[in-house]
């Protein structure tokens, strides 16, 4: 999954996931729920050294499942899509 700065020109979409990444290692999974209404889902990451970091976000954003971090810039994260 790549995610952008929210202000990234990016084409017209009905909905798209986003990830709010704060320093103090928590975070918060704006999803869709079953209803297709937006859903803010809390979350930590952690950064594991080496260059690594993983995002792990509650049941209702796709499990308790590390999504590892592959890549992050100021204009671009990639997480990978973990098993759903």
């Amino acid at each position: 999954m790549v995610f952008r700065p929210r202000d990234y020109p990016l084409r017209p979409a009905r909905w798209r996931d986003a990830i709010e990444v704060r320093a103090d290692g928590t975070c918060i999974w704006h999803g869709s729920s079953p209803d297709d209404r937006g859903q803010a889902t809390p979350g930590r990451w952690e950064d594991l050294g080496n260059g690594e970091a993983q995002v792990t976000v509650a049941a209702d954003a796709g499990g308790q499942l590390p999504r590892r971090i592959q890549s992050w810039a100021p204009d671009k994260l990639v997480i990978d899509k973990g098993q759903h």
